[in-house]
């Protein structure tokens, strides 16, 4: 791959990219990755030599994104503007770090309150919800006796079982995580906000129209914050990221420290191939939740392609429109991935092993990541026509 030019200036380049970060940044850039790998080792060698594939979708999208700020400087009149480096950086650290373990307070309490109604008596503890938790933490069915295997399979095909399952996929999974990735959007509209009002002072206004006046007709987009802007769908990226590493990094080692019999390389390559594949489907999620909120704060003024004013039709629920199409998908996905393994008389999620489970499992969630993709796609492609016709409208008020 030819080297970056360095008389760019972009800054996304590797070696300038250095330069302009914090001291704290850089060490965090060199050595976290090197340092994640070796704390898993030091818990599992296997999971440690596994563990640098889940960087993967993180390089991919820096690869992307150096490659859109490029476009950018090459081309004055590009409308697409993306947030600095080093703010995506932390966002992508402080939600991997904080965010799995508050996600989980809230999914404990919603699936304790789930198990109370769906097998307690009156939400008071009965022994079927006792023993319906028991079988749910279990990660491996090795060495359960003949007897406890049997209730265990009366379990799984229970209307309860089910029922859990819904409420974990949508509700516990689907809507907790959903709305935490999308804290990151939330903060970078505060920060728009305040950008905004500092930008309403007159000495402040007339600097912005004299810069916007600069160049031969080329339209300024770092002055211009309502229009074009892709800041939102960076930072709902780069803290799903982070989440993402996290629970990657966990269901391989979770997988790598199962009993030897049900582990096998086999499996850990497909644990491998699914974390990686599922933290491109959450991307996913998270760049539709960051497009339908551009649209929302910066385009609906905009008439959309129904005639409408506004950049959807639920925009007036504010930022639930943004999320409840992740929420979907998410637990759609979710809610496929736990019936096949209820399918194989499992509470909770087992990975399946009888090999048609496993091909309908993967076929099912393949085809939820496919629709999520396939609406990104459509509103991706919506977002870029409110951007031109922005421009139109920008061009002839002047």
């Amino acid at each position: 791959m030819k080297p970056h030019p360095v008389k760019c200036g972009c800054g996304t380049c590797l070696p300038r990219l250095l330069t302009t970060l914090s001291l704290s940044a850089r060490l965090l850039l060199i050595l976290g990755p090197p340092s994640t790998v070796l704390l898993v080792g030091l818990l599992s060698p296997t999971a440690a030599l596994l563990t640098p594939l889940t960087f993967t979708p993180s390089l991919y999208l820096y690869h992307r994104y150096r490659l859109s700020n490029n476009q950018n400087h090459t081309d004055s009149s590009s409308l697409r503007r993306h947030a600095p480096f080093e703010p995506l950086l932390w966002t992508g650290i402080t939600v991997g770090t904080f965010v799995p373990a508050l996600a989980a307070i809230f999914q404990l309490g919603i699936c304790k309150l789930a198990t109370l109604i769906l097998f307690g008596s009156r939400l008071q503890s009965t022994p079927l919800e006792q023993l319906f938790i028991s079988e749910f933490q279990r990660t491996s069915v090795q060495g359960v006796a003949e007897e406890a295997l049997v209730k265990r399979w009366a379990l799984a095909r229970s209307w309860g079982n089910w029922g859990f399952n819904l409420v974990l996929s949508f509700l516990a999974a689907g809507a907790v995580e959903e709305v935490f990735k999308y804290l990151p959007v939330v903060w970078a509209r505060w920060q728009d906000g305040k950008k905004k009002k500092g930008s309403q002072s007159p000495g402040v206004r007339g600097e912005d129209e004299k810069r916007e006046g600069q160049g031969k007709g080329s339209v300024n987009v770092v002055e211009t914050q309502w229009r074009g802007n892709r800041a939102y769908i960076d930072f709902a990226l780069a803290g799903t990221l982070g989440f993402g590493l996290v629970e990657a990094i966990g269901f391989i080692y979770g997988s790598c420290v199962l009993p030897e019999r049900e582990r096998g390389w086999g499996m850990l390559i497909l644990t491998v191939f699914e974390r990686v594949a599922g933290q491109m489907g959450h991307l996913a999620l998270a760049a539709l939740a960051g497009v339908r909120a551009t649209r929302r704060e910066f385009y609906a003024h905009v008439k959309g392609a129904d005639g409408e004013e506004g950049c959807t039709k639920e925009s007036s629920f504010g930022w639930c429109s943004d999320v409840w199409p992740s929420v979907f998908f998410h637990g759609l996905a979710d809610f496929m991935a736990l019936s096949a393994s209820a399918m194989e008389g499992h509470v909770g999620f087992i990975h399946p092993k009888e090999r048609r489970l496993v091909g309908g499992m993967l076929g099912t969630v393949a085809v939820v990541w496919a629709m999520a993709f396939g609406q990104l796609r459509k509103e991706w492609k919506e977002l870029d026509r409110l951007d031109g016709l922005a421009v139109e409208k920008e061009k002839g008020n002047r």
